[in-house]
Parts: C-alpha cells; sequence; structure tokens
C-alpha cells in the first residue's frame, strides 16, 4: 500500500487551502492534510503533525513563508517547502529558492504543483542519502582511526614489557652484583663501614624501586585473566598505604578480549594511582560486571574530590579517555571539592 503523504499546507484563507486540497486529492496524490493560519499553529503542527511536505503562502499576517523557511531548514534541512502563493516578484521568487525552498508556485498556476512535490521528495531523497554516505565515511574514518589507535597501544604494551623485562632481568642484576661486591669490600676493610652503608642502602632501594616498577609494566598478553589482575591492584594498594580497598567482580562467563581486558586494568591502574597520589582517600570501591555485551568497570573513592570544570595538569585522566574511546567506550566522572570521586566506564565487548 502505498504510504500517505502529510502535507502542511501554512495559509491563512480556508478558500485557498481548499483549492489547494481539492486540486491535489484530483490529481491523485494520497495525502493527508494539516492546515495552520498562523506562527504558532505551525510550530505545533511541525512538532506533532510532522509532515513530509510544506506547502507555504507569503500573506500571513505577522509571520511570512521566509521565517517559516528559516525555522524549518533550522529543525529539519531536507523537508520539502514549496511556496504556493499570489503574485510576487521575480527578484523575490529568486531570494526565497536561494534561501532553500524547493519551488515556487503561483496560486493561478497549480497545474505545476503535482511535479513539483514529486521532485522535492525526489531531491529529498537524495539529499538524506549523501548525508547517510557522508556519515557512513566519517564513521569509517573514525573507527579506522579507533583500530590505528589500539594498534598503538598494543605496540606499546609489548615495549612496556619489554622494558619491565629488561629491568627485571639485566639492571636488577648489575645493581645486586655492585651491591655485593661493595659488600664484599666492607667484610675485607671494617673501616669502610660507615663509608658504604648509605651507598649499599641506596642500591637496595633502588633494586627494590626497579622490581616494582617491572612489575607494574609486564603483563601477559594472551590469556589474561582480568579478575586476578584486578585483585593483585587492589592488594597491592591495601599493602603499601593506609586505604582501605575492595573489589568485586562479577562477569558471569562473558567472553571478553584479551586487548580489551588488557586495557581496562591500565585504565583501573591509572585511577588507583590518581587516588593514591592525589585524592587523599580512605576508602576505596572497585567493582567490574558485565552484561548485555557491555563490560562496566566504576571506581570510587572517599577522597578529597576535585572541580571538573577546573584545568588539570597531568595527563592521567586525558590517558583514559583516549583507551576508553579507542574501544568505542564511554567514561563518566563524578566528582565535586569536598565529596570524593566516582569513575564509571562503559565498553562493548
Amino acid at each position: 500500500m502505498e504510504k500517505q503523504l502529510k502535507l502542511l499546507i501554512l495559509e491563512d484563507s480556508d478558500v485557498d487551502a481548499e483549492i489547494v486540497q481539492r486540486f491535489l486529492e484530483k490529481s491523485h496524490l494520497n495525502c493527508q492534510f494539516n492546515l495552520a493560519k498562523n506562527k504558532e499553529a505551525f510550530l505545533e503542527s511541525l512538532d506533532r503533525f510532522k509532515p513530509d511536505v510544506i506547502l507555504a503562502d507569503n500573506s500571513l499576517p505577522q509571520f511570512d513563508a521566509s521565517e517559516a523557511l528559516k525555522i524549518v531548514r533550522q529543525q529539519t534541512p531536507y523537508i520539502p517547502f514549496i511556496m504556493v502563493t499570489g503574485t510576487v516578484s521575480e527578484e523575490f521568487a529568486a531570494g526565497i529558492i536561494k534561501s532553500g525552498a524547493d519551488d515556487f508556485i503561483l496560486k493561478d498556476r497549480l497545474a505545476r504543483l503535482p511535479a513539483a512535490i514529486e521532485a522535492a521528495l525526489k531531491h529529498q531523497q537524495i539529499e538524506t542519502e549523501k548525508q547517510a554516505m557522508k556519515q557512513e565515511i566519517f564513521n569509517q574514518k573514525v573507527q579506522e582511526q579507533k583500530r590505528i589507535t589500539r594498534a598503538i597501544i598494543t605496540a606499546q604494551e609489548q615495549e612496556r614489557n619489554r622494558i619491565g623485562r629488561e629491568l627485571h632481568d639485566n639492571i636488577c642484576q648489575i645493581l645486586s652484583t655492585a651491591k655485593l661486591y661493595i659488600e664484599l669490600a666492607r667484610e675485607d676493610r671494617p673501616e669502610l663501614n660507615e663509608l658504604v652503608n648509605y651507598p649499599i642502602e641506596l642500591i637496595t632501594n633502588s633494586i627494590s624501586e626497579i622490581r616494582s616498577l617491572s612489575k607494574r609494566s609486564v603483563t601477559p598478553l594472551k590469556n589474561i585473566n582480568l579478575n586476578e589482575m584486578a585483585q593483585l591492584l587492589v592488594n597491592d594498594l591495601n599493602k603499601t598505604t593506609a586505604i582501605r580497598t575492595t573489589f568485586a567482580y562479577h562477569v558471569n562467563g562473558a567472553v571478553i578480549d584479551d586487548g580489551l581486558k588488557l586495557n581496562i586494568y591500565r585504565i583501573l591502574q591509572e585511577q588507583l594511582n590518581n587516588i593514591v597520589k592525589h585524592a587523599d582517600a580512605k576508602n576505596v570501591s572497585v567493582s567490574i560486571e558485565a552484561g548485555n555485551k557491555v563490560i562496566q568497570a566504576i571506581v570510587v573513592d572517599d577522597g578529597k574530590g576535585f572541580d571538573l570544570n577546573k584545568k588539570r595538569n597531568g595527563i592521567g585522566i586525558s590517558n583514559m579517555i583516549n583507551r576508553i574511546e579507542s574501544f568505542n567506550g564511554e567514561i563518566q566522572i563524578d566528582s565535586t571539592p569536598g565529596n570524593g570521586c566516582t569513575v564509571q566506564i562503559r565498553l562493548p565487548y
């Protein structure tokens, strides 16, 4: 069955509106008509009637076709707008077409109106398809950029793993050997005790820091257990700080890509580091859950909070946002000074 065409007629004359309606009915156009006699009725019809085509007179009291066209183009750029009016100057007709009207029909020459409506609808279809194609191309470019960003993140993870292992397996061994030789020298020459004790302490602290850095940097790149890795983050926070941290994990057997799991882990790691450095929090809760093809992670702290509108010097939150957007996810941050912070991320899988 042919779709019924919804025509909005902007006309203050019932007689003229009736003439246009009867003419179109005789032309076998399957139409539903709605008449608006003033600006208020016109705006209401745009909202409720949702016309497919607008036919507008130009001689309404305190409202004209030019103003109506401007309103329509702001709301619906491609809806057909045809001016049906009495005699006007050629200059005005050219101006209204230039402003975005699809056609101009004189009331005493309605024979061309059905063809004008069909041509306007065809033009609308072409423009809509063009815009849809442009949007599709734009979306493809965005997704390609995100794919490149994910590839960069993967390469960064591989390099981070390599550096972490190098620090642990090479630099730590060199420092441990240096420490051993200094300790041997101290045993042979007790008078050096006071001189070498502090260097030994520095080396010991350096080894400890490197091992800690290596542990944070090195993660598995395959067969990632997000539950275990996140729990280790929480355990370390409870062990090394006075912050009381709880963790909940409810994924219910969802199959999640390793790259996405590693990305979530790094986001949690970043936010927990932010809390330790800046929040002055006493309690933190971390939760991860999955359902309806979306995995959600929430980190809540009771720290000093911050003003979301205030410019921040660090890049921690920016890094989190970049990671989330590269996986087509969303992030919501709620915080005000004195009221802690809640970070919620949602990522499709």
